[in-house]
């Protein structure tokens, strides 16, 4: 979709990007009922969303894809985007 090309992100600068996309997210991989799409306010819906457009959330959502099948990892990311959520909102 994208191209070949590699192009490596600073942890800083990836870690913001991902922390500015998700902050509000609700879930992993929650499952809207009606349409059988991740639900638009989960972590995997939103990088899917973005990634139409976004080569970096391209890149993120294939990563994602990589990892369904574990839960620990998976509960590992959610908690570690609301944990940074919740210290932006206390600031």
């Amino acid at each position: 979709m994208f191209g070949a090309t590699v192009k490596y992100v600073k942890f800083g600068e990836a870690w913001n990007r991902l922390s500015e996309s998700l902050w509000q997210c609700s879930s992993y991989d929650k499952i809207d009922p009606l349409t059988g799409d991740y639900d638009s306010n989960s972590i995997r819906g939103i990088v899917k969303q973005q990634a139409a457009n976004d080569p970096f959330m391209y890149a993120v959502n294939k990563k994602l894809e990589q990892i369904d099948d574990d839960t620990e990892l998976k509960s590992q990311i959610y908690s570690s985007i609301t944990a940074a959520n919740n210290i932006v909102s206390y600031l």
